[in-house]
């Protein structure tokens, strides 16, 4: 038996447009991590505009569900990066630049550091730089993929530091190790 697979060979457009760049309600500004919820929404890391911006599929403009305009406090973001929403709609943002996951509860005005803070990481207490994540929500187990560390760190709910879940090893090609010094995408598979 042979099984052949197709997608739409011509995109659309969904977010954004598509020049300039911009911080307006729908521009983006290097859109680097998404996550897609069941209620036709998709929720966007806008990196360089430091928010993430929330939109239903077909409007043209986003809403901002997390955003701070610059520096390093409990409340702002830093090149967000890699994203996830639950099922109670409460939203976890890799903010790269300010080496930690902050989670901002549905609906809040602020986030609340669950991972980090960091710096060059010294200590599995520390992050450095992280993007991608993914969630076990039957464990409610944050799964974070760091930049230039070719490892993804998982880090249980209220665990003040983290365990090496994949790679570690160093770059390379072996089953023990990744070679990424980017990983902005991947799930976890419950089943």
């Amino acid at each position: 038996t042979s099984v052949g697979l197709r997608w739409q060979s011509t995109g659309f457009l969904v977010a954004g447009m598509e020049s300039p760049s911009g911080s307006a309600s729908e521009r983006l500004n290097y859109p680097t991590g998404l996550t897609f919820v069941a209620s036709n929404t998709l929720y966007i890391a806008d990196c360089y505009n430091r928010r993430v911006q929330k939109l239903t599929i077909g409007q043209a403009a986003g809403t901002t569900v997390a955003e701070q305009p610059s520096e390093s406090t409990s409340a702002n973001l830093n090149r967000p990066t890699g994203i996830l929403v639950d099922s109670n709609g409460n939203i976890y943002v890799s903010d790269s630049f300010n080496h930690r996951i902050q989670l901002w509860q549905n609906s809040s005005l602020s986030g609340t550091t669950i991972a980090g803070p960091g710096g060059l990481r010294s200590s599995m207490s520390q992050l450095n730089t992280p993007h991608g994540l993914a969630r076990n929500s039957a464990t409610d187990t944050i799964y974070i993929a760091y930049y230039g560390n070719h490892w993804i760190m998982s880090y249980a709910s209220g665990a003040t530091a983290g365990t090496v879940a994949a790679g570690g090893n160093g770059a390379g090609m072996l089953t023990t190790q990744l070679n990424s010094r980017c990983i902005s995408l991947f799930y976890f598979d419950s089943s």
